[in-house]
């Protein structure tokens, strides 16, 4: 059997309750569902480097990230993470080209900024690459931010809600984007959503998080037939008897 391409089992504290986790889950993305405040974000962010375990391992794409017992945690800058949170954390006074250079690894200034702008052509944000965020809309920051993860060139490609702040127009196309960057060679991709189209899309490893417990988990197609457990039945109505 495949080793997992990534692994957590590790206890820490979400508000005042204790959440622990284990998780196994193959190559390929995965995704984290269930209802709001169970503990996805903060698995994301315990992922980026954000927050470290009371105890417990992390292992991401063979690397290990955090072992307590053995006085292990890496950095966030020495993860190769590209993170995009929830409420995109723009930095204001940059253009939105230099918001996603700034996560450019390596090259010169000027290197960095082409490879910005070509993650914003991607995007169809190249005509508002000198805007600051201030003159942006929420859907457009989103973009921005996304450009900023996906330009990073990360190992650990971590994404809360990517198209949450989209337009139903612009959605297709960033879904067809992310399903092949999802998927690319040498990196592990987590994602945060609860959108239909996108568990279609995207083929996921799916992750059930409840009170800060990992309650299922397995293939997406897998998960889609489950009747047993109310938020995956609900989640999957909209397929009927074709899930």
């Amino acid at each position: 059997m495949a080793e997992p391409a990534l692994e957590i089992r590790a206890r820490l504290a979400l508000g005042g309750a204790a959440m622990a986790v284990d998780l196994s889950a193959p190559a390929g993305p995965v995704a984290l569902v269930g209802p709001n405040g169970a503990g996805k974000t903060t698995l994301l962010r315990l992922l980026a480097g954000g927050l470290r375990p009371e105890a417990g391992r992390v292992v991401a794409g063979g690397r290990v990230l955090v072992d307590t017992a053995a006085g292990t945690a890496l950095p966030p800058e020495a993860r190769g993470v590209g993170y995009l949170p929830q409420h995109h954390e723009l930095f204001p006074h940059l253009t939105a080209l230099d918001n996603v250079a700034f996560g450019v690894p390596g090259g010169d200034r000027s290197a960095r900024r082409g490879r910005a702008r070509a993650w914003l052509e991607r995007l169809g944000l190249a005509h508002l690459a000198d805007r600051r965020p201030r003159r942006l809309s929420g859907g457009e920051r989103q973009k921005v931010a996304l450009a900023r993860a996906l330009a990073a060139e990360p190992r650990l490609l971590l994404l809360d809600e990517p198209t949450a702040a989209l337009d139903v127009t612009a959605r297709p196309a960033v879904r067809a984007l992310l399903a092949a960057e999802l998927r690319a060679p040498g990196r592990v991709a987590v994602v945060v959503t609860h959108d239909l189209r996108e568990l279609l899309a995207w083929r996921p490893h799916l992750v059930l998080v409840e009170a800060g417990r990992v309650v299922a988990a397995g293939p997406c197609a897998e998960l889609a037939r489950r009747r047993d457990h109310p938020f995956l039945a609900e989640l999957f109505a909209p397929l009927g008897d074709r899930a």
